[in-house]
């Protein structure tokens, strides 16, 4: 069996394209509820200068920062989400191709093993090895 992954973060470029897709749509909605909070705190601006209370302000007031904690929350999950089910997906093909690779070039028939948990390439690999012991 190869080398273990050593860091948490390491990914590779599938995973990579999972966790960009994942991140995306939350970076928007995060973007956005702070650009609306921020156009609201002009709100703010007119009872602070002119002592005129507004619902707008009072929400302001009240939840502004419990919305940005959960959304910076949420972006968190869902990041942490991604990373898990992109590694258990993909997490391994770099190495399983790089494994095929070694048994291409020294036409050996080494069989590709993998860690538990490695969905996919676990799947792949079934398969995989029926192959490479059918070589001549």
């Amino acid at each position: 069996m190869g080398k273990y992954r050593k860091t948490f973060f390491r990914t590779n470029k599938y995973q990579r394209q999972i966790i960009l897709l994942a991140f995306c749509p939350v970076l928007i909605i995060f973007s956005l509820v702070s650009v609306l909070i921020t156009l609201m705190h002009n709100d703010m601006a007119g009872v602070i200068l002119y002592n005129s209370p507004s619902m707008t302000a009072q929400f302001i007031s009240n939840w502004a920062n419990l919305i940005n904690s959960s959304v910076c929350m949420a972006l968190v999950i869902v990041l942490l989400i991604a990373y898990v089910m992109s590694s258990r997906l993909v997490g391994a093909m770099e190495r399983v191709i790089t494994e095929l690779d070694e048994v291409i070039q020294k036409n050996d028939k080494k069989m590709i093993k993998v860690r538990k948990g490695d969905d996919l390439a676990s799947d792949i690999l079934t398969r995989v090895n029926v192959i490479i012991e059918r070589l001549p």
